[in-house]
């Protein structure tokens, strides 16, 4: 009997949507925006001298063998046949067909139950950096850092930046500030009331081992709220509502944090179109698809 998997996952540090993924035996297919899926299949699979090649203590099993979309269908990287110890395309098209019958409970449930978050010297979470589905090599990173932005970040703006100010960098340096010169990080397991038990932890004297950190403490849109400056709860206010669209794609979020995100997305529109296929629940349905129409309209003035 075949293995079939399907799940999503975050995209951390910088927080940049929700990874959909479908595993079939050896081959794996993975999506950020429900339409395109990128196929890879199984290093094992690959003919000697080829496995000799991979780089070792390269985390990622995976090779890339092309993509598929129900529009474009499947586009395969060229490769020689021999690459490969098994009949790879029949696996692909079987992985493809079974994609075609999976497409339809997108989005797929979060599995990335396991968060790295750094904290401050109070111990509240502050940001999220890292996230993963299983309990191994949960390694705390050596010099903690938040990355708020990829290469869409020069597009944020706030008002509670002085014209000359970085809106990027004043972001980070507040951050920066509220974790303080040793920031603390801890690898947690939230629970399904979303608790979070404590794994693991640096500096290890600041929290034990197997402590519970609340839910209501976890910042539900990944990065604190509350903040001892009007300015800065300005400026993270912007971020918040600047991200929307593509926090959109959390689970679990409450229903009224959810609302406020699909307000905040409208003055995103292109940004909701590329993602609202990925949203795990709408509030308000009329707005979101007012909101597809802006961003068809704007797409067809380009």
């Amino acid at each position: 009997m075949s293995d079939l998997r399907q799940y999503s996952e975050r995209m951390l540090n910088p927080f940049s949507g929700t990874a959909q993924i479908v595993e079939l035996n050896n081959t794996r297919a993975i999506s950020t925006d429900g339409i395109t899926w990128q196929l890879l299949v199984l290093n094992e699979i690959l003919q000697k001298p080829w496995r000799e090649l991979r780089v070792q203590g390269y985390s990622d099993d995976y090779l890339k063998f092309g993509s598929w979309s129900d529009s474009a269908g499947l586009k395969k990287i060229p490769v020689h046949p021999t690459l490969y110890q098994e009949n790879v395309e029949k696996q692909i098209q079987l992985l493809i067909e079974r994609l075609q019958n999976q497409i339809v409970a997108l989005p797929f449930v979060a599995r990335d139950i396991y968060e790295c978050w750094l904290l401050d010297p109070e111990l509240k979470p502050v940001v999220l950096v890292k996230s993963a589905i299983e309990h191994k090599n949960l390694l705390l990173p050596k010099k903690p850092h938040w990355y708020p932005f990829d290469l869409n970040g020069n597009s944020f703006k706030s008002k509670s930046c002085a014209p000359t100010q970085s809106a990027q960098q004043m972001l980070s340096t507040i951050v920066l500030e509220r974790l303080g010169t040793h920031p603390a990080c801890a690898w947690i397991k939230r629970d399904e009331q979303r608790h979070g038990h404590v794994i693991t932890c640096h500096p290890k004297k600041m929290i034990k081992n197997q402590a519970i950190i609340d839910n209501e403490l976890f910042p539900e849109r990944l990065i604190s709220t509350e903040w001892n400056n009007k300015i800065v709860n300005g400026l993270v206010h912007d971020f918040i509502s600047w991200q929307a669209p593509v926090l959109l794609t959390l689970d679990p979020l409450s229903n009224e944090t959810r609302r406020t995100l699909e307000i905040f997305a409208q003055q995103r529109p292109t940004v909701v179109a590329s993602y609202h296929r990925l949203y795990p629940k709408v509030i308000d349905s009329e707005l979101l698809n007012k909101i597809l129409v802006e961003a068809t309209m704007r797409q067809a003035l380009v």
